[in-house]
């Protein structure tokens, strides 16, 4: 079973890579120019050439190469980021458990409290509203409810105005809309453990 399901996976990874090889180089732009930055006045120069060496090979060639780089860990080098796509990854994957930490640490405190409110309540209409309120904090998407939020709350009528900047402020918004998603989850789950 566990030979099979890692085939599978690798498998995944084969056919991920390959339509990613395949996308970039059928698009109509220059994929050189793609690689680099994307401001107009920009050069080829140095990072171009490098780049150039790349898709100056066989087309087999170049698909090997590159599969063997990703399956390698072997990235390359980012000329948008000016940095390897490892450092990339590794910072936003610093970022992400830093924000998934920190949301859960509010979240599951938040959640259990309200799936035992609901679990308490008496009147079975009562438990049904709320349960309905947790059940759609739980299935809209993190998208929307970022964007409802955005719209109405920040924007419109100014509820989350905070006095931190724009950008800022839409991190702790789309913080908001994550956390939302997270306690209607937890919620959900307390409620059901402890009615069985």
């Amino acid at each position: 079973y566990v030979a099979r399901r890692l085939m599978i996976l690798f498998l995944g990874i084969m056919l991920i890579l390959t339509v990613q090889f395949v996308i970039f180089r059928v698009l109509p732009e220059d994929p050189v120019r793609l690689a680099l930055p994307h401001d107009p006045s920009y050069a080829y120069g140095d990072y171009g050439e490098e780049v150039l060496a790349l898709f100056d090979k066989p087309l087999l060639m170049q698909y090997i190469e590159f599969i063997g780089d990703m399956l390698g860990g072997d990235f390359r080098f980012s000329y948008i980021a000016a940095s390897d796509v490892e450092d990339v990854i590794y910072d936003a994957a610093l970022r992400t458990l830093a924000l998934f930490l920190g949301l859960l640490s509010i979240c599951l405190p938040l959640g259990m409290l309200g799936g035992y409110i609901v679990f308490r309540m008496k009147t079975h209409v009562s438990r049904q509203a709320l349960s309905i309120v947790l059940l759609a904090l739980f299935s809209t998407p993190v998208v929307v409810s970022f964007w409802i939020l955005l719209r109405y709350f920040y924007l419109e009528w100014g509820l989350l105005q905070l006095p931190i900047g724009d950008s800022l402020a839409t991190l702790v918004v789309a913080a908001v809309a994550a956390s939302l998603t997270l306690v209607g989850a937890i919620a959900l789950i307390v409620r059901d453990g402890l009615v069985v």
